[in-house]
């Protein structure tokens, strides 16, 4: 029994490292769909090559938490752990449902163990997920059921919300207030009011890679904010694709964006905006100025 929850323990961690590994490359450009890892076949130099990558950007595992599973620093329900945590630590949650309102405010890493069987159920009382730190990297999850948002960025400086399902969430599944430097790639974003919904000054963030689908008003809304990037996203099946409103340099490349009811992409009281290299198809309009 002690063999096996060690040699668990030991995939969770090359886990932990692939997940980080994903993170930092799509930080630095490298698409997703452009390389696969199989977490329980890596050599050992690979492992070694990813422990340096960790080393030079200068993150840091810490100690690691579990939630779900069992055995020493092992918790119930998330926000136990990260109660325990410190600045640098990881958590990393097995499969299963957590009826929970998660609230961040250390810098730590939170992967779950797959995107699709790792839910946090929010229960429509609060935002299923707050981040109200820092360099917070939030990945592998499906964040459901939040009031008002599925993820609630608060004055974030370089967080990260990366690989996760998005989904039925009552305003918006991404709400970002004054969210800076954050990077948002490979989510799954859906039947939400709005998809990704930066405000209040909102700056220098990238939504990169990701699929947002099946709003029920907008896909992408940015309000107040600038030098954000939209970049390699499928935009599809919203009221509206993307909306700027009260915004300057932002820039919109390389998207596709299709099947809207009303406008593929709507501005308002925006100006010095870069819009280009789009695919667009089955809108009501194009882009609305």
């Amino acid at each position: 029994m002690v063999k096996k929850m060690i040699l668990k323990r030991k995939s969770v961690f090359v886990t932990l490292l692939c997940s980080i590994f994903f993170i930092t490359s799509s930080f630095y450009g490298v698409p997703a769909n452009n390389y696969f890892i199989d977490a329980y076949a890596l050599e050992s130099d690979i492992l070694d090559d990813m422990t340096d990558v960790i080393s030079n950007e200068k993150f840091s595992l810490g100690l690691v938490h579990y939630v779900g599973g069992i055995g020493p620093n092992n918790y119930t329900f998330i926000q136990n752990a990260i109660e325990n945590a410190s600045n640098g630590d990881t958590i990393f949650v097995y499969d299963g449902v957590y009826y929970e309102a998660v609230q961040i405010e250390k810098e730590i890493f939170l992967i779950g163990e797959s995107k699709d069987n790792t839910i946090i159920d929010g229960g429509e009382n609060d935002p299923t997920v707050t981040i109200a730190a820092d360099s917070v990297f939030l990945s592998s999850f499906t964040i459901q059921s939040g009031k008002y948002y599925g993820v609630y960025i608060d004055n974030s400086h370089g967080s990260f919300v990366n690989n996760s399902i998005i989904t039925y969430n009552q305003n918006a599944g991404i709400y970002g207030a004054c969210a800076i430097n954050c990077t948002f790639s490979n989510n799954v974003i859906a039947e939400n009011t709005n998809g990704i919904f930066l405000d209040y000054n909102s700056r220098d963030c990238i939504l990169y890679d990701n699929v947002i689908k099946n709003q029920s008003i907008r896909g992408v809304y940015f309000k107040n904010s600038y030098t954000n990037t939209i970049k390699g996203c499928n935009i599809n099946d919203n009221e509206i694709g993307i909306a700027l409103h009260y915004c300057y340099n932002i820039s919109v490349v390389n998207n596709l964006i299709t099947n809207h009811t009303d406008h593929g992409i709507k501005l308002k009281s925006s100006s010095e905006n870069s819009i280009k290299n789009n695919t667009f198809n089955k809108n009501y309009e194009g882009i609305r100025i």
